[in-house]
């Protein structure tokens, strides 16, 4: 296990405040973020990005659900973009991490010891580029064969979080970034 996660997971499992029944707590070392930020222009570079070392925390007990990501681990194709990504647009030095802190609505209808598919509603605060802004989304949880995955997409407005975009790139990067998110869940175990 890396140092970078240990410390990633140890923040998030202080701020949900433990100690909790470890069989209600559940999180992924390695949930993928990835983004697909295409603008207009039709014959310009895919702008797409993954982070497959995000980590996530959920709390089957209080419906408590949280996620952080380090904006250098988000991969390009190509490096020059990825420069840019975190120089120009992210200022990943100044905002070096994303998150989102928040509850699963409804969370005791999601059983995650049955098979099933299970839609809910997460809301909560997510903080990009030193912004923090309230939002509720839509995902899936799945659980086959005691394994247990979710999905999530969602939008995010470029200019709800201050990143600007050169007015000579407008027609290369979408204004409105489609993100997709998803985890493989393990239990936390004592």
């Amino acid at each position: 296990m890396s140092k970078k996660f240990l410390i990633l997971f140890s923040g998030l499992l202080f701020v949900f405040g433990l100690p909790m029944q470890a069989q209600n707590r559940y999180f992924s070392q390695n949930a993928t973020i990835s983004f697909d930020a295409e603008g207009t222009l039709d014959d310009f570079e895919q702008i797409r990005a993954k982070n497959t070392q995000c980590v996530f925390v959920y709390d089957a007990a209080t419906g408590g659900f949280e996620w952080q990501v380090a904006i250098k681990d988000f991969a390009f194709a190509n490096k020059l973009m990825q420069q840019h990504f975190n120089e120009n647009y992210m200022e990943s030095e100044k905002y070096p991490k994303a998150t989102f802190k928040g509850k699963i609505e409804e969370f005791k209808t999601l059983n995650l010891s049955k098979d099933g598919n299970y839609t809910v509603k997460v809301t909560g605060t997510m903080s990009i580029h030193g912004v923090s802004k309230e939002m509720s989304t839509k995902g899936e949880f799945e659980v086959k064969n005691g394994k247990i995955s979710s999905k999530s997409d969602f939008v995010v407005a470029l200019a709800d979080y201050n990143i600007k975009v050169p007015t000579l790139m407008m027609m290369k990067i979408a204004e409105v970034v489609k993100v997709h998110v998803n985890t493989e869940w393990q239990v936390l175990k004592k």
